[in-house]
């Protein structure tokens, strides 16, 4: 079997192999443009895939690379942008593989990566829910916001993949050899596992939210009910204080100067009694 690695998909080389092995332009096309979605398309005598290596940054940012692959009767074409280490450490085998041996190490490989990445994005979304409850900032809806987008497209990549797999297992035995049909379904299983991974992690994440909201909510609720409480025990003072002070010229037509403390002890006592009354009724 050759096995060509192309890591500059603008290299000439890969036109010439196109000419040499059948290959379809569009799949030509489909690599030099990058960006596409996985799948797997059948030519006249080799398979064309497209797969995902994704990277986790600290900044909550995903790189996520193509990586295209032919795959005929006795060659594999590997085209990506930059270096991949695993596809050198494959290709330098001392055993030479098969086509449908390097078609199988080089998806397991790829599907193995996904998971240490969403076993750490499990620890971030654990680290937002930890701080979700011990506090509410709006920066906290940021993170959540962007482990969501990151989730979204976990997901579109696994299920993309596992549709791959799962053609794989219907492709004519001139293409995929009936061997690769168990590891093509551990494959299957492997993507299917971190696809209910993926949807776990966003249901905590929406269950976040709702809780984020409550959290706002009782913070809402705690600032309106001290200003209440405010409003009110300062109420009896406002009240007395405007009677005597507008419309007598001391409490009750008296003429003495112990009439304002008079007046301030009324206030004092109504307003102790009004605070009892409430703290009785459990509103602070």
């Amino acid at each position: 079997m050759t096995w060509t690695d192309i890591f500059i998909p603008a290299n000439p080389k890969l036109d010439e192999l196109a000419t040499v092995n059948g290959l379809h332009p569009l799949h030509l096309e489909d690599c030099r443009h990058g960006e596409q979605r996985c799948k797997l398309e059948q030519g006249e005598t080799y398979l064309f895939l497209v797969l995902k290596l994704v990277r986790l940054h600290a900044d909550n940012n995903l790189t996520i690379t193509d990586l295209d692959m032919f795959v005929g009767p006795d060659y594999v074409i590997t085209v990506h942008d930059g270096e991949i280490l695993f596809l050198d450490f494959l290709r330098n085998r001392p055993e030479p593989l098969r086509p449908e041996e390097a078609l199988y190490r080089v998806m397991d490989i790829v599907v193995d990566s996904y998971f240490p990445l969403l076993e750490e994005l499990e620890d971030r979304v654990d680290a937002v829910e930890s701080d979700i409850l011990a506090r509410s900032e709006a920066s906290l809806l940021e993170r959540v916001s962007d482990l969501r987008g990151m989730l979204l497209e976990m997901r579109r990549i696994l299920s993309n993949s596992r549709q791959i797999a799962f053609t794989l297992q219907r492709t004519p035995a001139t293409l995929a050899s009936p061997e690769l049909l168990p590891f093509l379904r551990d494959i299957h299983d492997h993507l299917t596992r971190d696809l209910e991974t993926v949807a776990g992690e966003r249901d905590r994440l929406a269950g976040m939210l709702d809780l984020y909201q409550s959290s706002l909510a009782n913070q809402n609720n705690d600032a309106t009910r001290l200003l209440t409480v405010l409003g009110t025990v300062a109420l009896p003072a406002l009240v007395i204080s405007a009677f005597c002070g507008m419309s007598l010229r001391y409490p009750g037509g008296m003429v003495s100067p112990q009439a304002f403390w008079v007046v301030c002890g009324i206030t004092a006592a109504i307003t102790i009694a009004l605070l009892w009354y409430l703290k009785r009724r459990g509103y602070f």
